[in-house]
Formats: C-alpha cells, sequence, structure tokens
C-alpha cells in the first residue's frame, strides 16, 4: 500500500509482477482494472486521527513493479539491511520504481476515475522522483 503520510490517505497499492523480456501480462490487466473500478485491499489501513487503523480500501489505483527474473533474484540475493543510507541496489530499484510510477500514473490522472487521489499520487510521484534524485 501506498500511504499518504501527513494525511493517512490511502494513495494506491503495489502489485509485484515478473516480467519476461520487458513484457508482463499483468500490465494489462492493471491497467483494465484502474479503467474499471481501481483495487480492493481487504486487509487495508486507514488513518483515526493521529492513529492507524485496519480497514478495507475500496476503488485505489493500483501500480505494478515489473522486474525481470533475473533482477529480482539478484534484487534478494544483494538484499542487505542497513541504517547507513541506501545501497546501490536500493537505489537502482528506486530510481526504477519511480520512473515506473512516472508512466503508469499518466493514464490513471488522465481517466478522471481518481479524482479524490489525485493530488496524493501526485505528490507521491514527486516524493519518488525526489528519493530517487537525492539517492545518486
Amino acid at each position: 500500500m501506498i500511504v499518504e503520510k501527513e494525511t493517512g490517505a490511502v494513495v494506491g497499492a503495489f502489485d509485484e509482477v515478473v516480467a519476461k523480456n520487458g513484457k508482463t501480462e499483468k500490465e494489462g490487466k492493471v491497467a483494465a482494472r484502474n479503467t474499471r473500478s481501481g483495487a480492493f485491499l481487504k486487509y487495508g489501513i486507514g488513518a483515526a486521527g493521529a492513529k492507524t487503523t485496519k480497514e478495507s480500501n475500496h476503488h485505489i489505483p493500483l501500480f505494478y513493479l515489473a522486474l525481470e527474473e533475473e533482477e529480482l533474484i539478484d534484487a534478494i540475493n544483494r538484499f542487505n539491511f542497513s541504517e547507513e543510507g541506501l545501497s546501490e541496489l536500493e537505489k537502482e530499484l528506486l530510481k526504477k520504481l519511480a520512473a515506473s510510477v512516472k508512466e503508469q500514473a499518466k493514464p490513471i490522472l488522465e481517466i478522471g476515475m481518481f479524482k479524490n487521489k489525485t493530488e496524493d499520487i501526485k505528490k507521491f510521484q514527486t516524493a519518488l522522483q525526489e528519493a530517487a534524485k537525492q539517492s545518486f
């Protein structure tokens, strides 16, 4: 899930996908779902004042992060938790994520189905782009 930190508003959700030669079946399915109703999360989160609550979330934009199988295996093998900042692997994945979300958000914003999420989606895009820039 993607949550706007200041307001607790649910911006969207991610569906991870393994790509084959840069293509994925799910790409079209995610786009189609976004034009119909968006995603439904049975076990989502919400906000009640300053507290986080468990609740289902309806009609939220769905994004995906497509990684080639080799990229995914490499990421799993190279993952290393560190409090000293982002690793090269994390920087690479963040840059890829930012570019992917930017492309996926265009049609989501154009169809106008998620008007109540437009500002949050734009904030999320900006935050990802800034994080990607700062990590290099």
